[in-house]
Order: structure tokens, then sequence, then C-alpha cells
């Protein structure tokens, strides 16, 4: 391979590793993989069949695979591809995703800085890491290399929101893009419409309204909402080249209006192939309409009768139908949503529990409370306290 080459994906490892803090180098063959990996803790013949099988299985599943080696550190791996051929491999890892105590090894590795993540954390590196090998050969690399202004814009606000991360400009601006992708993630038209709107006036107040400002704020917000589409199940690649290609036409746009157009249609794609999904999934779509409107009126007094009468079903129709589809009562799906929006609030914002209340519900803050420490684990405040991140997702580990 072109020396040229293998340096910029070297690069490229070295700017995953400094960023996420988790160790990332490319690797062509498994030699050169056992070379880089913490030796201390290697177990030779194992360590390398199971660095060999991630190598070959990251492009079966879907270009991301996270798997344990045989000492039970995390590792999670992605295949770069050039015109369709595998050319090599980025791994990242180690880390430690269970008690270290518990750990076979932990004696050796004590000393050795090894980074502890959950494993939610490592799901979200891993896509980082599988957009990284895609960005290489991708048709779309020179098209972005030639908006470099528009990127160090984008620097520039990522670097403020995170100088500002207590402040309440950053806490709406993360707010209202979590908002966003829950909201594509469920296909809501309605709701994910609003967000979109809310997450354009901040960036438009806070980041400029010029075209060129707009050009370097709106590809943020094609980001989040293709994070919604991962968590929404849909297809990965072709949710991918989507928005590359709106991102694309963002680039080349030529009017702020044109940027907004593109920004709704790309929402609104997003949403009908994930309610297209649930109902090729067998959902009712009376069901899914449902849901929808209990998630378009948190804030708001929602009986089931209210509810039953949307979707024009009788209530006892509706209430079997609803059970028998969410394998729950229609009262605790709506405490499921609503205390899943009070985690959005609690993890992005700074604003009082009484106020998370009132915005998911909750006429009570004491029943608020109890409610939320009965579908999450624990009360409001302590949730507050003790993570800093978006809500766990569902992920599958490889062992």
């Amino acid at each position: 391979m072109d020396n040229d080459v293998i340096e910029k994906l070297e690069k490229i490892a070295f700017h995953y590793e400094k960023s996420t803090g988790v160790r990332c180098r490319f690797v062509q063959d498994l030699d050169n993989v056992m070379k880089r990996m913490p030796m201390e803790c290697a177990d030779m013949e194992g360590c390398k069949a199971c660095h060999l099988k991630a190598m070959n299985h990251s492009e079966v599943f879907g270009g991301s695979y996270i798997y344990l080696c045989p000492k039970d550190l995390m590792f999670w791996a992605s295949p770069v591809l050039k015109n369709g051929v595998n050319i090599g491999s980025f791994i990242a890892g180690p880390v430690i995703s269970v008690d270290p105590e518990e750990l076979e090894i932990y004696d050796k590795i004590k000393d050795m800085n090894i980074k502890e993540i959950s494993p939610d954390v490592a799901y979200s590196y891993s896509r980082i890491l599988f957009m990284c090998a895609s960005f290489m050969f991708s048709d779309f690399n020179q098209q972005l290399i030639s908006h470099e202004s528009g990127f160090d814009f984008q620097s520039r606000i990522v670097e403020s929101l995170r100088d500002l991360k207590d402040n309440k400009l950053a806490n709406g601006v993360r707010s209202a893009m979590l908002s966003l992708a829950t909201a594509i993630k469920s296909g809501n038209e309605k709701t994910s419409k609003d967000r979109l709107s809310d997450c354009i006036s901040i960036c438009i107040s806070n980041f400029g309204v010029t075209l060129s400002d707009m050009k370097g704020w709106a590809p943020i917000l094609v980001s989040g909402m293709l994070m919604g589409s991962f968590e929404g199940n849909s297809d990965e690649s072709s949710a991918c080249s989507e928005a590359l290609h709106t991102i694309k036409a963002i680039n080349d746009s030529n009017s702020d209006e044109e940027i907004l157009g593109l920004l709704d249609v790309q929402r609104g794609n997003f949403c009908k192939r994930i309610s297209s999904d649930l109902m090729d999934q067998g959902l009712n779509p009376q069901i899914i309409k449902a849901i929808h409107y209990m998630q378009n009126n948190l804030a708001n007094p929602i009986s089931e009768f209210d509810v039953a009468k949307h979707v024009q079903l009788s209530v006892s129709h509706f209430s079997r139908l609803f059970n028998s589809t969410c394998n729950m009562s229609f009262s605790k799906y709506l405490n499921k949503l609503r205390t899943e929006r009070a985690k959005e609030l609690l993890i992005a914002t700074d604003i009082s529990i009484l106020e998370i209340c009132e915005l998911t519900g909750y006429e009570d803050q004491s029943y608020f409370t109890r409610i939320f420490k009965k579908y999450q684990g624990m009360a409001p405040n302590a949730f507050r306290i003790k993570t800093g991140k978006f809500p766990n997702q569902d992920i599958e580990i490889h062992n």
C-alpha cells in the first residue's frame, strides 16, 4: 500500500485516540496488530485469534464490531475499504467495561492507565470509528476537504459548547439536539419538525445567520438526526449515504432557504423510513399514531380516553390493542415515555426538578420523583449527579 495512504490512515487513528482517550491503530495484518497491543496482558495465540476474528467480522457486522478479548478487555474494530476491497482495519481499545477488580489480569494492568467506560459509551465510540474508517476513501472525502473553512467553524462551535458546558446556551443546544434525535428515533413527524425548528432557532441566534455560518452549523444538525436514525434501527449504510448527500448539498447551496429546506427534507426522510420500518415489523399504524400523539403531548394531561379518541377507537378496543402491541399497559407506557423525557432534560439542561416535573406532565413533584425512581432506579437528582451521558442504548457485545 502507498506510504502516503498509510500515513493518512495512521493520522486518523492518532486523532481518534487523542479525542477519545482510547488507544487506536490502523492494522493490515495480524503481526502488526500484536506488535501494538499491550503485551503485558497478551495471550498471544488466543489474542491473535480474537483480533483476527474481529478484523474479519467487522465488515460483516455493518462496519462496526465490538468484542471482548480472552482477558475480558473490550475492543472495537472497523474495516477500511478501498474500491470495495478490505485493505485493513482500525482497532480501538483496550478499555475496561466491568469492575476492574473482577478481571483475571487486574494485577498486570492496574498501572497501565486503561480507560474505564460503560458499554453504551463504547458503542458511541465504535460508531465514530466506523465513520472515520468510511471517510478515507469515500467519494465525498475531497468535497469535505474543499470546505475546510466550514469545518473550522464547526470546530469552533463544538469548542464553545465545551467551554460553556455549564452555560444555559450550551444546555439549550444539547437538550434540543437530544430531543431532535429522540423524535427521529420514533419516526415522529410532528415532534421532529418542532425539535428541528428549536435547534435551528438556537443555532441562528447564537452561531449566526449568514450563508457561511449556516454551512458551518447545519451539518451538525444532520449528524444529530443521523444518530436518531441509528437509534431507530434504520439501515445504517443507506442512512449514512443519505446524510452525506445532504451535507454535500448544504455545502453546495447558494441560499439560507435552500439549507433550511434540505434540513427539513432530511428530517422527513429519516422519519418516513423509520415509520415504514415499524409498519414492516407488524406494528399497528393506529398504535404508532397513538404513541406519536403521546410523545407530542407529554407536558399535558393525557388520558387513555383522549388517545383512543385520537385514533378513532373505543377505549376497550384501544386498551386491548395497545397491551398486545406494546406488551404493557397504557399507563406504564406513558410513564416510561415521560421518565425518558425527564432523563433527557436532566442530562442536557440545568433546569430545576420542579420545572422538569411540569414539562413531563406531572402536577406533583413528590409523585414525579416516586415514578421516576420506580422506572429509572434512582431519584431524579441522584440520576443527574451520577450521569453525564445520553441514555443507554441496547447494544450487542460479541464474545
